[in-house]
């Protein structure tokens, strides 16, 4: 399984990648953060319904997200500080939702490069 973050969904979403071809043989996973910016994005109610269903057709992991994971993406964002490194809030909970299942992030945001040289627990999604 691989927990795919909202700068790929956008991707998919104007066909630029193939989700299937870039993580073949992995189930799908997503978050409740990665929703919402997505559907934050979105331009007509019919673009809404339609990212949403694509959106509930994958594994959705911590809904509803407990606290403790922002506590995490919390202690993320203090590492990443004291490296030097400021990612965004957001990106270090979705960090925090895949480390905490033990899961590849699949990204297309330098923000997570960031993260996991400063977070080594954070797993990004490589092909072989």
């Amino acid at each position: 399984m691989v927990l795919v973050d909202s700068s790929v969904w956008v991707r998919v979403e104007h066909e630029r990648v193939d989700l299937a071809e870039l993580v073949p043989n992995e189930p799908i996973a997503t978050c409740p953060i990665v929703i919402m910016e997505l559907l934050r994005g979105t331009r007509s109610a019919k673009k809404y319904e339609t990212t949403r269903d694509m959106l509930m057709a994958v594994e959705l992991l911590d809904d509803p997200t407990p606290l403790i994971r922002f506590e995490e993406a919390a202690r993320i964002y203090l590492r990443c500080r004291d490296a030097g490194v400021t990612p965004s809030a957001v990106d270090c909970l979705v960090a925090a939702c895949a480390i905490a299942h033990g899961i590849p992030l699949v990204h297309d945001d330098t923000d997570f490069d960031h993260i996991s040289r400063v977070v080594t627990r954070l797993q990004l999604f490589t092909r072989s």
